[in-house]
């Protein structure tokens, strides 16, 4: 038995398609760096898949925002009662690596000034390095040098209580000049999340709710029936429109409009990073507009070739050299405007960017393959030497 589901079911929608919570937090600190807002989207991670929001999505906006988006999740006290839960870093002395109550607290993360992975090698693999201040390098090298074979486990605490065990080390000898390595059978991702997951528990940076906003079921449906009903309605009024300027070029073009259409939506439903809002939605307008463009150029250089005194023919090949480059133009420059807006753009502004650089890479392909092999047979098939179908007229 096969169960076929269409490629549009697939699609991921972000809140304002899907429906959810999203948040965004500001992190307020003077001496803000790229560790600890790793450590912050870690942490925001770590708190929801706790409480098994598992479709969550943290990202970053700018230098010191975080977006924090929940589909299907719509009421607001659930995640702030999730990403308001505090916890820090615990450090314990036990005698036989699992934590107990009667372990010794020798300090908690604050002491720690960075984390990072590093390869060892061998059996080993990858470690995590941890970089302490001041402070932390005094009590680390007295507790180490007293409990020579004992264990120093790390513990993520909450409210006091120990709520999980992150790691744990036999102490091999003393330890000073403030560093230390956490060994074991870690690969380069699972070392990168200890060290995140470290950092977390470290980053002493406030953070301020800035708004919140939930988009209800019926919110989401109605915005994507609008979004079809408008993308259904660009496409219609195009393809009439060519028809009619341009007859059997037009409909040609009216069928590579609807290739373009089931190619994007393809793409953009099969490739992983791409989560399609609202915002998306304009990229693929604004990419249609730009094949729709490429169309009208070829269209009119071939009119202007027959207009000038060249036969059907003659007029499609000079009038599709011609307009060759400007359309390659028009591509090319908005592919490097979408592209920056992927790169150094953040949130719904990298997700346009993303959704504008897929649509125009296919506005392309349609525009300058499709639409001209698509018309070149059909002067093949229907023929070439009337120029009534094709809207065609010799200059007065």
């Amino acid at each position: 038995v096969w169960n076929f589901n269409g490629f549009l079911r697939g699609m991921e929608y972000d809140i304002d398609l899907g429906g959810g919570i999203t948040a965004i937090y500001e992190a307020k600190s003077e001496d803000l760096d790229a560790s600890d807002m790793n450590g912050v989207l870690s942490r925001f991670a770590s708190l929801l898949s706790e409480q098994d929001y598992d479709d969550a999505r943290i990202s970053r906006e700018g230098s010191s925002r975080v977006r924090v988006s929940v589909p299907e999740v719509y009421d607001p006290d659930e995640i702030f009662t999730a990403t308001e839960d505090s916890a820090e870093l615990a450090f314990y002395i036990s005698e036989d690596g699992a934590y107990s109550s009667n372990d010794e607290l020798i300090f908690t993360g604050d002491v720690i000034d960075n984390a990072y992975t590093g390869y060892v090698g061998g059996a080993e693999g990858y470690a995590v390095n941890l970089v302490f201040d001041e402070e932390g390098e005094r009590i680390l090298a007295e507790e180490t040098r007293s409990h020579i074979d004992d264990y120093m486990i790390i513990c993520e605490t909450s409210g006091g209580e120990v709520t999980s065990t992150i790691s744990a080390a036999q102490i091999g000898e003393e330890l000073t000049g403030g560093q230390m390595s956490i060994t074991g059978s870690f690969t380069a991702e699972t070392a990168q999340d200890l060290a995140n997951s470290i950092l977390s528990g470290t980053f002493d940076v406030p953070l301020v709710l800035v708004s919140c906003s939930v988009t209800s079921a019926e919110d989401a449906a109605a915005a994507r029936a609008a979004g079809l009903a408008s993308c259904l309605a660009v496409l219609v009024v195009a393809i009439a429109l060519m028809c009619a300027f341009y007859r059997m070029m037009g409909m040609v073009a009216g069928i590579s409009s609807l290739i373009f259409a089931v190619l994007t939506l393809f793409i953009l439903a099969v490739f992983p990073p791409v989560i399609f809002s609202v915002s998306g939605i304009a990229g693929v307008l604004l990419a249609f507009a730009l094949m729709t463009a490429g169309n009208i150029i070829t269209f009119e250089k071939i009119k202007d070739e027959y207009r000038n005194g060249k036969s059907v023919l003659a007029a499609y090949f000079t009038g599709v050299k011609k307009s060759l480059p400007p359309v390659a133009d028009i591509n090319v420059l908005t592919a490097v405007a979408a592209l920056m807006l992927l790169i150094f753009g953040t949130g719904t502004v990298s997700g346009f960017g993303l959704v504008l650089l897929i649509g125009t890479i296919i506005s392309a392909f349609t525009s300058l393959i499709v639409t001209r092999f698509m018309l070149k047979w059909t002067m093949a098939i229907w023929g070439s030497k009337d120029p009534e179908p094709y809207a065609l007229k010799r200059r007065p």
